[in-house]
């Protein structure tokens, strides 16, 4: 797992420079967060968790609430070799600022090879549905969405780690969040 974690750093730092929340001037502390008994803690500057956990960011709460294998969404099939990861997610903004959010913002890394990672398809592909979270979209203070981001994954892989790495806007780099989860194969 530190392996895996020590390539989702390194693709983070390489892939997503440009696509960080801004910077809010200060944090303030949220009055209500999502629920305190599943929240995955901090070590070393890396916060691990599972699916239903909390992570609390500096700029957000988020949670991948479940993840699954799928053949299709909605009309979206992915290419031969290849399934599509679909992740069902909340948001929750815990600042007192207006924070514009990226599909980017979150990767998907499933080995430590250079090509062992991918961004949601809403960034690559025209893909659409009801419950995408958008290529980019605006999160108010204390606002709270769900939604779903969808990755085509390899085949045969189903040991996933979710993850978001804060940047600032003087480029500096905070924490990284890792949510890992299995899934069950697609039969």
């Amino acid at each position: 797992m530190k392996r895996l974690m020590t390539a989702v750093l390194s693709l983070f730092l390489i892939g997503c420079a440009d696509s960080a929340p801004s910077l809010p001037e200060t944090t303030a502390a949220p009055q209500e967060t999502l629920p305190a008994q599943d929240t995955a803690s901090l070590q070393e500057g890396f916060h691990e968790g599972k699916t239903s956990e909390t992570m609390h960011t500096a700029f957000f709460d988020f949670s991948a609430e479940s993840a699954r294998l799928l053949r299709q969404y909605e009309d979206y099939e992915p290419q031969e070799g290849n399934a599509l990861l679909g992740v069902q997610m909340r948001i929750r903004n815990t600042t007192d600022r207006d924070i514009t959010m990226y599909d980017t913002d979150f990767q998907i890394t499933w080995s430590d090879e250079d090509d062992g990672w991918t961004v949601p398809l809403t960034y690559l592909t025209a893909i659409s549905g009801q419950n995408l979270l958008k290529t980019e979209y605006l999160l108010r203070p204390d606002e709270e969405i769900a939604g779903d981001l969808v990755f085509e994954v390899p085949e045969g892989e189903s040991f996933f780690c979710l993850s978001y790495l804060e940047q600032f806007d003087d480029e500096s780099k905070g924490d990284l969040f890792g949510v890992y989860f299995e899934t069950e194969e697609l039969k």
